[in-house]
């Protein structure tokens, strides 16, 4: 089964993050430990930058892209969009 897993460019930086995505009309960010923070939170989330007691962090949905389920030779993981 594939791992159900985005990325994106962190909003300000260069840096990755990746993790669940959450995308709505305001913003798009990514929440990297899903596991701290419960589903029915969601709606909880700063609607200005997308964050959430720092672990959802704010990306460029122009980066974001989904795990395609594959490995390159290094062992990286590759995502939609990788060249």
């Amino acid at each position: 089964m594939i791992e159900i897993l985005f990325r994106g460019k962190q909003t300000g930086s260069k840096e990755w993050a990746e993790g669940c995505l959450i995308h709505t009309l305001k913003y798009c960010c990514i929440l990297q430990d899903e596991e701290k923070v419960h589903p029915m939170d969601y709606p909880y989330l700063d609607n200005d930058t997308g964050c959430f007691d720092g672990y959802a962090t704010p990306v460029m949905p122009d980066t974001v892209g989904q795990y395609s389920g594959r490995i390159d030779k290094n062992k990286v993981k590759m995502f939609e969009g990788d060249i």
